[in-house]
């Protein structure tokens, strides 16, 4: 994916370790797609999506199908990754919500119900 967008090999194999690492997915790092679990395939996604760093992020469910542990690994991975960039959250858990976001948003078909800071 790295070498798709450019990035450097050694940046993007240090930020795969960094991730891999932050995540708990160090140790299925030999492992194809099709022998991980629902929720390691997930963080795989999550994976791909930060190793580019981008300057906004858009996470769906980041934690459906997490167990709790794991649940506050993404939730703070996210928190720290926020720093100087925008992620929008989109998520039914209000314990995810309040656990991450400084600003909510609540929409009801593309329609603001409410708009400020937690």
């Amino acid at each position: 994916m790295g070498d798709l967008s450019g990035i450097p090999k050694e940046t993007c194999r240090k930020r795969i370790q960094y991730y891999l690492e932050k995540t708990s997915l160090s140790g299925h790092r030999r492992k194809k797609m099709k022998q991980l679990s629902g929720g390691m395939k997930r963080r795989v996604g999550l994976i791909q999506a930060l190793l580019h760093e981008p300057e906004f992020l858009i996470v769906d469910e980041p934690t459906t199908g997490l167990d709790p542990e794991e649940r506050i690994r993404i939730r703070n991975l996210l928190v720290d990754f926020s720093e100087g960039r925008t992620v929008l959250f989109s998520t039914h858990v209000v314990e995810d919500l309040t656990a991450t976001c400084n600003q909510l948003a609540v929409m009801k078909k593309g329609e603001f119900l409410y708009l400020g800071h937690l």
